[in-house]
C-alpha cells in the first residue's frame, strides 16, 4: 500500500525541487517566482494525469496541495489519482482528512464516493451518496454511481432504473 505524504515515491525530485527554490537566494520571497513554480507544479500534474501517469499525476498534485492547502482542485486531483492509480485507499483517507478539517461538501464527497466504490467499501459508498443526495439536486454523476452501488450490491433492477434515470439527466451520455 502507497503510504500517504510528500515525497513517499518521489523523495529525491522534492529535495531536489526544494534545492531549486532555495537557489538564487531568495526565490522563496520572490512572489512571481512562487507563483511560476506552483503554475509549474499545476502544470506538471494535469500533463501527468492526461498522459495517463498517475503516480506522477498524485505526486505533483499531492505537491501543490501542501503548497496551497486551501486549493479545492488539488486536493480533488490528489485522490482522483490515488484512486486512479489503484490506491484508493489512501484517496480515502486523503478526503476523509480533509472533510474532517473543512466539513463535507458535495466535491469531496462525490470524490471519496468514487474512492469508496474503488475500493470495494459499496456500503460505505452508498451512505455517501446519501450524503450527497441530502445535499442538494441528484446530478448524472451521483445517480450513475448510485446505479454501481446498486448493482454491486446485487439489486441488478433498482440499478437499471436508477441508470436509467441518470440517462433521462444527461441523455446519450455513455459515461
Amino acid at each position: 500500500m502507497r503510504p500517504v505524504g510528500l515525497g513517499s515515491r518521489f523523495g529525491a525530485a522534492v529535495v531536489l525541487g526544494t534545492l531549486l527554490v532555495g537557489v538564487g537566494g531568495c526565490a522563496s520571497k520572490d512572489s512571481a517566482k512562487e507563483e511560476a513554480l506552483t503554475a509549474s507544479i499545476r502544470s506538471a500534474a494535469m500533463t501527468a494525469e492526461a498522459s495517463y501517469d498517475y503516480d506522477s499525476a498524485a505526486n505533483h498534485f499531492e505537491r501543490l496541495y501542501e503548497r496551497l492547502p486551501d486549493d479545492r482542485a488539488a486536493l480533488l486531483g490528489t485522490a482522483r489519482n490515488l484512486r486512479y492509480a489503484g490506491y484508493a485507499k489512501d484517496a480515502i483517507k486523503v478526503l476523509r482528512r480533509e472533510i474532517e478539517k473543512n466539513g463535507e461538501n458535495r466535491a469531496l464527497l462525490l470524490e471519496l464516493a468514487k474512492a469508496l466504490l474503488a475500493a470495494s467499501l459499496i456500503a460505505d459508498a452508498r451512505d455517501t451518496l446519501a450524503k450527497i443526495r441530502s445535499l442538494g439536486p441528484e446530478t448524472w454523476e451521483t445517480l450513475s454511481m448510485d446505479g454501481i452501488t446498486q448493482d454491486r450490491l446485487g439489486d441488478h433492477e433498482a440499478a437499471q432504473a436508477i441508470f436509467e434515470k441518470a440517462l433521462q439527466l444527461s441523455p446519450g451520455n455513455a459515461a
